[in-house]
């Protein structure tokens, strides 16, 4: 209850911004120090994920690495959840190593019934097939994501379905640089800076730039 109090007011304090995210991270490492983080013995797979997540995103990479070798056998497996999010974390993580097609693997085994974590894993499974130049099975997941977004539109979020929506635009124009150089980047930059949801914009943007260097 304090831990979630401490969140919600960092939120509060930093909200959308990258010092909620850093102070998320420091609450965090103080529960892991004070072994608070644990249940009954076992880590929620939430928080499990959360973690990684988080750590990530800042690219504290080595200290992910950590986490995810001290806890994940920490997972409750009797709750559902546990197998699907310790496979999800491990691919999010190897594809921030660069490490795409043991990302791959690992997404390719992890199962959810959660909606939002669908909308990441055919997330993370574009970006991954961006990165391996799986051109075909990029342009066919995108098309799948479409009409998962549309087919399940009455259960997701008109948030999420906007933002999700505005990464399958970004990620086709992604594309379209990586065919054809440069001549895309102004739309895709007008479509990053006036969109204000978009998932995944922080790897959108590092992308670009490669894509740009590389032109």
């Amino acid at each position: 209850m304090l831990f979630q109090y401490l969140l919600n007011t960092a939120r509060f304090v930093f909200p959308a911004s990258a010092e909620y995210i850093r102070e998320m991270m420091q609450l965090y490492k103080y529960q892991i120090q004070t072994g608070s983080i644990l249940f009954n013995v076992h880590i929620i797979p939430d928080t499990f994920y959360n973690v990684i997540a988080v750590a990530t995103g800042l690219l504290e990479l080595e200290w992910a690495k950590g986490f995810f070798q001290q806890f994940n056998d920490k997972l409750d497996p009797r709750n559902h959840k546990s197998e699907g999010i310790r496979q999800f974390s491990e691919s999010m993580l190897l594809f921030e190593l660069g490490q795409y097609e043991q990302a791959l693997d690992k997404l390719n085994s992890a199962v959810f019934k959660d909606i939002q974590f669908k909308l990441s894993e055919r997330r993370l499974r574009i970006k991954i097939y961006l990165e391996l130049n799986y051109e075909e099975l990029l342009l066919d997941q995108l098309n799948t994501f479409r009409k998962f977004l549309s087919v399940n539109k009455s259960i997701i979020p008109q948030h999420h379905e906007l933002g999700n929506k505005t990464f399958i635009n970004a990620v086709s124009l992604l594309s379209k640089m990586e065919r054809s150089g440069d001549r895309y980047h102004a739309k895709l930059e007008d479509l990053v800076a006036n969109s204000p949801i978009l998932p995944e914009k922080k790897w959108i943007s590092r992308k670009t730039g490669q894509l740009r260097q590389g032109a």
